[in-house]
Parts: structure tokens; sequence; C-alpha cells
């Protein structure tokens, strides 16, 4: 069978909610164990989550948790956003997920909520790590294009007029404002 056919038959859902104090420390367990899909290879310690929660107003937070028919997944990634520039600060995922479709129905909604705030491109802060190369795969198949800055560093770019492909065979709960 198809794989995405698969994908849309397993009733997978995503719930994005900001964080708070009950999940900073699975959002801690998870920059300290997510390699792969870490875009700027952050490695938060607990001090530095409890900070965003209580001093980062101007900064969107999304805790990212999924499930599908088969069972749940649990807390699976962590987004820090500045909306007013249209800028992905931090964002890390398990790769349990990977090519599930999950980063495609985050992305879109997060592309719609840019676009709706009159912005005409996002972009991702991106320093390249031992581990990432799945996260520079994930944002080439989301359509970002690559502009270093610097050695290790660089910041990853779309259009917002170019809707994220495959994103509706995710069921997206949006609980943050």
């Amino acid at each position: 069978t198809n794989y995405l056919d698969f994908l849309s038959s397993s009733q997978i859902v995503l719930e994005t909610a900001p964080l708070d104090l009950t999940n900073c420390e699975r959002i801690y367990e998870l920059s300290q164990r997510t390699n792969q899909l870490n875009f700027f290879g952050t490695k938060y310690r607990r001090e530095d989550v409890q900070e965003i929660v209580l001093s980062e107003p101007r900064l969107n937070t999304f805790v990212l948790k999924c499930h599908d028919k088969f069972g749940e997944y649990g807390v699976i990634g962590f987004a820090v956003v500045d909306m007013a520039e249209g800028l992905v600060v931090d964002f890390f995922m398990s790769c349990r997920v990977q090519r599930k479709c999950v980063e495609n129905a985050f992305f879109a909604m997060l592309t719609a909520k840019l676009r709706n705030s009159g912005l005409d491109q996002m972009s991702v802060r991106f320093r390249r790590t031992e581990r990432n190369g799945a996260a520079v795969e994930m944002l080439k198949e989301l359509g970002f294009s690559y502009e270093q800055t610097d050695k290790a560093t660089g910041i990853w770019s779309r259009s917002l007029k170019t809707e994220v492909r495959d994103s509706a065979i995710v069921c997206l709960v949006d609980h943050t404002s």
C-alpha cells in the first residue's frame, strides 16, 4: 500500500500547546536526547526552560504532542518562534515521528499563522552539528532554502505563499493563541 495512504489511515493527531511549568521537565529531557532533528543543536538546562516560561513574552512556544490509532507518542517536539519576525529560534523533534508528516502539519500551521500576521517569509535558525543531517533533509523537504551566515550557522527560509505539502495527512489541534 502507498505510504501516504497508510499515514492517513493511521489517524495521526498533532496537538500544540504553549510551554508551561507542567511540561518544562519533558522539554528539558527532549532537548538532551534529540540530536538528529535539532535545528540548532540546543541542549537546554532545566533553568533555561523555566526561564523561557517566566521571561520570554515576546516569543511564542509550541510543545508538540502526538498520538495515532496505534498509541500515544507523548511530547515529541518543541519550538520557540519570534512571530513578529517570522523566525523559528529553536526547533527539535523526536525521531520517533520522523517522516510521518508531523513536521509538515506543524510548519503548515506556522505558515498560516505567520501569513495571517502579514508576513511573507519564514526563517529558521540553524547550526550544523555532527548528528543533525536529518534536520537538513527535513528542511529541504519542507521547501526551505539555506543561506550560510558563518562557518557553522545559517538561516533556512521559505516563502509563506507556498503551501506545505502533505500537511493534511495529520490532524492538527492547536491550543496556542
